[in-house]
């Protein structure tokens, strides 16, 4: 799944990939798809449920790992909260940057 979106009057459109991640828990490893990001923190799409309040660790291939609290549970998966801080800044930019294409 991805977003679009025009970019001027040239027709391009942007779409974010959305990446695979891991995310540790005290589970063990699952697979996840961060749907949204910010600094604040993520939608994951995913099967595991771990429970509201586990801590967990999320690994993005390229931006690397953050610690990470699951606030919220929803249809398709779950909502994560980060400490903001440089770290989070660093987490989001580089993971949103590093999932987006442009396609002609």
């Amino acid at each position: 799944m991805s977003y679009g979106s025009t970019l001027g009057n040239k027709g391009m459109t942007s779409r974010r990939q959305l990446r695979l991640c891991v995310i540790e828990t005290e589970d063990g490893p699952a697979t996840i798809r961060l749907s949204e990001l910010s600094v604040a923190g993520a939608v994951a799409q995913a099967n595991a449920r771990p429970p509201i309040g586990s801590e967990v660790v999320i690994h993005h291939e390229i931006a690397g790992s953050i610690a990470a609290i699951i606030s919220e549970h929803s249809l398709h998966g779950f909502s994560l909260s980060f400490q903001p801080g440089t770290q989070s800044v660093n987490f989001a930019m580089t993971a949103i940057a590093s999932d987006m294409t442009v396609c002609s």
